[in-house]
């Protein structure tokens, strides 16, 4: 299993690198950008290579509801709140179950047990290990997954201004009414109770 120690250490010494995060972020934000500038319709878009291009990349976003196609699994799920829930809460729940794997270590670490088999020293110094690792996996994560939920989070706030009606649709799902620029939608308010919190 020499190799595969060796590829690991590989990949993780690449995943440390201060290059590497700056380049997923980059291709995060490339992504999301015809989003941005709303140019997702044909008299609109960027020339067909770099579409390709940018399609291609997509996966960076870590989008996993739209991976597994969640709305066919549960109807529920095509809402734009749950989506956007979902979406902000996993990275969460992620983080917490890493540390609750580490107290579980540290506990293991100060075991009676374990200093059978261990000194005072030698323990410390694995706790130590153990803190830096789970501390180093969090920060990676909230790395990886902030482009792509704070993107999942302002697109559920995000209206389109029709002139014809003078009525705003949310841009994500335009089945949702937003209301006039007088007025909000009950949909759009409670949109906004769910995902304001989540943004700040």
């Amino acid at each position: 299993f020499e190799w595969m120690l060796k590829g690991l250490n590989v990949l993780r010494s690449t995943i440390e690198n201060g290059r590497f995060k700056v380049i997923w972020c980059t291709f995060q934000i490339m992504v999301s950008i015809a989003w941005t500038l709303e140019m997702n319709s044909e008299d609109t878009s960027f020339p067909a290579p770099f579409d390709k291009f940018l399609n291609f990349f997509s996966f960076i976003n870590l989008d996993f509801l739209d991976a597994v196609s969640a709305s066919c699994m549960n109807k529920r799920f095509a809402s734009p709140a749950i989506f956007v829930l979902v979406t902000s809460l996993v990275p969460v729940l992620v983080v917490s179950l890493c540390w609750v794997v580490y107290f579980c270590r540290r506990f293991v670490a100060t075991s009676a047990l374990f200093r059978k088999f261990y000194n005072i020293r030698e323990a410390e110094m694995l706790r130590a290990r153990h803190l830096r690792e789970h501390a180093h996996a969090t920060l990676l994560i909230t790395y990886l997954v902030f482009p792509s939920v704070s993107t999942a989070q302002f697109r559920g706030v995000d209206c389109h201004y029709f002139e014809e009606s003078e009525e705003y649709y949310l841009r994500v799902d335009t089945s949702v009414y937003c209301g006039t620029e007088a007025v909000y939608s009950t949909d759009y308010n409670r949109m906004l109770t769910i995902d304001c919190p989540l943004i700040a």
